[in-house]
């Protein structure tokens, strides 16, 4: 396409930096990295159109095509530059809740949002129900809103189990390909539910999965700001990983544990960048990590041992 060589310094320059950060948005809303998921940056670029105005479209395709042909990923930089915007595709505003995510989940906020969008849902918005049960869910087992497509219920040696493709395998930042989660502790309802959950978003194509994931985050994005307008940070289906993670920490476990059910390679990320223990609340049903995954977790990380001896909440699995 000749994109490298007919741009000037300052351009290439000018795309590099918008294709960072259009890369740490798809990373971030994803779970994926661009150069190793071409089907799903493709669907996620079509989704996401509604959202940008046409020169900002134009400026975003260009920059990526650029920046892809830099990564020697000539076949997807081409399909990316012959993307087309739809004409009729009215523009709706941008989406900016990712740059300001709130990393907990307060009681009284939790159900201030399960108030409303429970009302919502009783009027049959669809959006509503949906987020609401994602934003449950992902409260009790910490998956990234991606990583519902690609897990599955599974009963084993008398416990029920939850298998999740871990989203970072492929850079080397899980412990794994796949994580177990133990989720005994769930009631028979959530059970239902995160099977029900699991199975809707794993059945959509990426195109679709793409538009039902910007429809709930906006739709999210607008309660928030209907309940708490002068907010600077909302929450976001994100944030219930970081709740997890926090009620995790909460209920004393390790951080080899937390890192096992959170799908960390490194001990350190879920300490750094997740939710924390002051955060937590006590007594919640959540989802547990499997021993077999926390022993990967130790090896991974050599130099830690458990401070207690033994693990703080996980059992056999």
């Amino acid at each position: 396409m000749g994109v490298i060589s007919s741009k000037t310094r300052g351009t290439k320059e000018h795309y590099m930096q918008v294709a960072r950060r259009l890369s740490e948005r798809f990373d971030r809303e994803t779970g994926m990295e661009m150069l190793t998921a071409p089907e799903e940056l493709l669907a996620w670029l079509r989704a996401r159109a509604q959202y940008w105005k046409p020169a900002t479209w134009r400026l975003n395709q260009a920059a990526l095509v650029y920046w892809l042909e830099r990564h020697q990923a000539g076949a997807l930089s081409e399909k990316v530059g012959a993307l087309r915007r739809a004409e009729d595709v009215r523009w709706q505003g941008e989406d900016r809740t990712s740059a300001q995510k709130l990393k907990r989940i307060p009681d009284k906020d939790y159900r201030a949002l399960h108030a409303r969008m429970s009302v919502d849902a009783a009027g049959w918005n669809a959006n509503a129900a949906l987020t609401l049960l994602w934003l449950s869910a992902g409260i009790w087992t910490g998956l990234r809103p991606s990583e519902w497509r690609h897990a599955a219920y599974a009963e084993r040696n008398g416990q029920r189990l939850f298998v999740v493709r871990n989203a970072k395998a492929t850079n080397g930042r899980a412990h794994g390909r796949t994580r177990t989660l133990i989720i005994d502790n769930l009631t028979e309802e959530q059970v239902a539910q995160v099977k029900w959950l699991a199975a809707h978003l794993g059945a959509m194509n990426d195109m679709d999965y793409a538009r039902c994931y910007l429809r709930c985050r906006k739709y999210l994005a607008g309660i928030n700001k209907a309940l708490w307008p002068r907010r600077k940070k909302r929450i976001t289906l994100y944030s219930a990983r970081h709740q997890y993670s926090a009620n995790l920490k909460k209920a004393g476990a390790t951080r080899a544990e937390v890192a096992a059910a959170m799908g960390h390679a490194s001990i350190d990320t879920a300490g750094e960048h997740y939710g924390r223990r002051i955060s937590g609340k006590r007594g919640q049903r959540m989802a547990l990590p499997s021993e077999k995954d926390v022993r990967a977790v130790m090896k991974l990380n050599p130099r830690t041992t458990n401070s207690r001896g033994q693990h703080a909440v996980s059992t056999n699995g």
